[in-house]
């Protein structure tokens, strides 16, 4: 059994990196932010863990499934920035570079695609066994009801706000629930970031308690006779919504990942890059396959 593999949120990266670095531009002022951010975030995870096997996820151009199935899943979200888009082709390009193995659905339609989410969660799954620990870099709470312990390896997440390892207790005190609650959590109170409603009059605080109580929703329905007259009425409506709720929250762990891209790293292309981009101060660090 290997020690450890990462698998880093590519896109939650990506648009980290842009944010951080917008005014990043070449002299002719091509921008760059999310090329030096995303390949300094790299360098640094390389770093803290020179022994780790490390996998790339990024999300694909265009809609997933799940907007098939509601057709204002992530609808709320503004237009992906010029600046940026111009950027992803460059940051694959980057990867490859630098030896990163790196994967995004490239074998489904526009209407079939699976999200860096699935894809994450499936690679997990292929992996289990394989590696004492598996840790997920991401800033993304779905991701959040991988965490755990499965036979003999650790699933963790090493969150992107917080800069470390997220802990059982920082779930609770974020959402009330522990990280084997996350999904039907979510399910019950929506989720803002992508415009997931929920089940209409269940907020945090109600979700939480009924959940700590009660396990599942499955079992909430089965002690619904114990409830509030109020909250009898809330779940009754629920029924209605709760299985679509399940098909845009719930992770999926079935791709195949047979288009992982393993690419070898050169140093003289890696060289060439940085210098055509006019970030030489990033060959300062070492790329992974130097240490």
């Amino acid at each position: 059994m290997m020690t450890e593999l990462i698998i880093i949120d590519g896109s939650n990266y990506i648009y980290r990196a842009f944010y951080s670095h917008k005014d990043f531009k070449t002299s002719k002022g091509m921008p760059t932010g999310a090329i030096y951010g995303f390949i300094k975030s790299m360098q640094s995870i390389t770093k803290n863990n020179p022994h780790a096997d490390i996998i790339v996820v990024f999300d694909t151009k265009g809609s997933s499934f799940r907007s098939n199935v509601d057709d204002e899943y992530k609808g709320t979200r503004a237009k992906v920035p010029d600046d940026l888009k111009i950027q992803f082709p460059i940051i694959r390009e980057a990867c490859t570079i630098c030896g990163y193995s790196h994967v995004e659905d490239t074998l489904h339609d526009a209407e079939h695609k699976y999200e860096a989410d699935d894809i994450i969660a499936s690679l997990t799954k292929q992996h289990i066994d394989h590696y004492r620990t598996i840790t997920i870099y991401t800033g993304d709470k779905d991701l959040y009801q991988l965490i755990g312990t499965y036979k003999n390896t650790t699933v963790r997440v090493h969150d992107a706000n917080l800069k470390r390892i997220i802990t059982q207790q920082d779930i609770i005190d974020k959402f009330g629930v522990d990280s084997s609650k996350i999904r039907e959590y979510l399910m019950l109170v929506g989720d803002h970031a992508d415009n997931i409603s929920g089940c209409y009059g269940i907020g945090k605080i109600i979700a939480s308690e009924l959940l700590n109580t009660y396990g599942t929703i499955n079992n909430i329905y089965k002690n619904f006779n114990k409830l509030s007259k109020p909250l009898q009425s809330k779940l009754a409506k629920a029924t209605k919504v709760l299985p679509k709720m399940q098909e845009l929250v719930a992770l999926k762990f079935d791709y195949p990942c047979t288009d992982i891209i393993t690419p070898v790293y050169s140093k003289q292309k890696f060289e060439e890059f940085c210098k055509q981009y006019e970030m030489t101060s990033l060959l300062k660090n070492k790329i992974i396959c130097e240490l």
